[in-house]
């Protein structure tokens, strides 16, 4: 059995197997200020499935026209599952999961879905290695209000000549209510077991059993500890997700600069100095993107 990857920025990567392909999260149609991912939705030739870890933009945003370019499924939440029903993808490419859900796609690979939590974008975040604290218990209406106002930040203003974010905001909204619940993906082949999730979040007793050889994990944000914010630093939260679910071998991602100018690259130095030295036995691949790599050899 051969096992490709192949990253197109933010938490989004083609993943071949043998002559499946699996995109993980679609979005690749970035503001022009951003770098050249390689690919374009539209230039998507072969997609067999589409697997969302939630329903943002910056995740889901090109599932639709990928779906009906090669009629992939697409597996996701049921606000992902709306959105591409309002989108005018065939209900028959369409199979919402909410955790706890599997998903045969060959003989020899399985698919399983467990719910996740998406990072805490109503709390106080920072750089990889800027502590956070506080932001704790907050009632959801306070939660949403702190989302709405970091959503409209990241907008941008219209009075900006030097960005293009307002007007892609613009663009790829398609009425999402919310992130839909965030989902974790697991996928057992006869090389090993996979785990890709698209957001820095996780309920503890569902991750420490996972036990992946290779974890896909996020790098940004402020990491979200079964429903509250990290006493801490992203570092940190990195290493207790480590932690739990031990894997021989881990690709960050999400940590690109993906729409300048409302985000920035995380700086990574501080994690991977944390992971080599924390986690000695966990090797950490780094990928560039458009450039396929082979996994689990």
């Amino acid at each position: 059995m051969e096992i490709k990857l192949a990253w197109y920025g933010v938490s989004t990567f083609r993943l071949t197997i043998d002559d499946q392909v699996l995109f993980l999260d679609t979005y690749m149609d970035r503001v022009p200020e951003a770098d050249d991912v390689g690919l374009k939705s539209k230039d998507v030739k072969k997609a067999d499935y589409i697997l969302i870890g939630h329903s943002h933009f910056d995740h889901m945003w090109g599932a639709d026209i990928i779906g009906k370019n090669t009629g992939a499924e697409i597996i996701g939440s049921y606000e992902t599952i709306r959105i591409m029903s309002k989108e005018k993808v065939d209900e028959k490419q369409l199979i919402p999961v909410a955790g706890g859900e599997s998903i045969h796609i060959s003989k020899d690979v399985k698919i399983k879905v467990f719910p996740s939590q998406h990072s805490c974008i109503w709390a106080k975040s920072g750089s990889s290695d800027d502590i956070c604290l506080g932001d704790l218990n907050l009632d959801i209406r306070q939660r949403i209000k702190n989302v709405n106002k970091f959503l409209n930040n990241m907008s941008g203003s219209s009075e900006n000549p030097l960005s293009n974010t307002q007007k892609h905001r613009q663009e790829t909204e398609q009425g999402v209510r919310g992130e839909g619940g965030a989902l974790a993906y697991v996928i057992d082949t006869p090389k090993g077991r996979i785990l890709w999730k698209d957001s820095p979040g996780h309920w503890t007793g569902i991750i420490k059993d996972m036990k992946p050889d290779l974890a896909i994990l996020p790098a940004a944000g402020r990491g979200n500890i079964d429903g509250e914010p990290i006493q801490g630093t992203l570092v940190d939260f990195i290493n207790k997700e480590l932690e739990l679910i031990k894997p021989k071998e881990i690709i960050f991602s999400h940590h690109d600069d993906w729409m300048p100018p409302s985000t920035k690259e995380v700086n990574m130095k501080p994690i991977e100095e944390s992971v080599n030295k924390n986690h000695p036995k966990i090797k950490i691949t780094k990928m560039e993107y458009n450039k396929e790599i082979s996994l689990l050899n």
